[in-house]
């Protein structure tokens, strides 16, 4: 199985769901869970993440890449000030 990585399109193999990889859970019981973001409908509509555990992900593409600048320094959960 390929490294799942947040920014990667990928898709569940069991009910079709694709989208890009917004987040990555990894459990202290060992496990790891995805949340796939799909891409809005046509109309507009966004629609709602989807968690699936990580050996039911097939990655499709490479997805998207965004550059966090200054947001990458911080620790986990810190938020960053307005302007930064």
């Amino acid at each position: 199985m390929a490294e799942v990585l947040v920014g990667m399109r990928a898709m569940d193999v069991i009910t079709g769901f694709e989208g890009i990889v917004v987040g990555i859970t990894k459990w202290l019981t060992g496990g790891a869970t995805v949340g796939i973001q799909p891409m809005s409908r046509a109309d507009g509509i966004k629609r709602s993440i989807e968690w699936f555990n990580v050996n039911r992900i097939q990655i499709t593409g490479p997805g998207v890449t965004v550059d966090f600048g200054i947001a990458s320094n911080l620790n986990p959960g810190e938020i960053p000030e307005k302007g930064e």
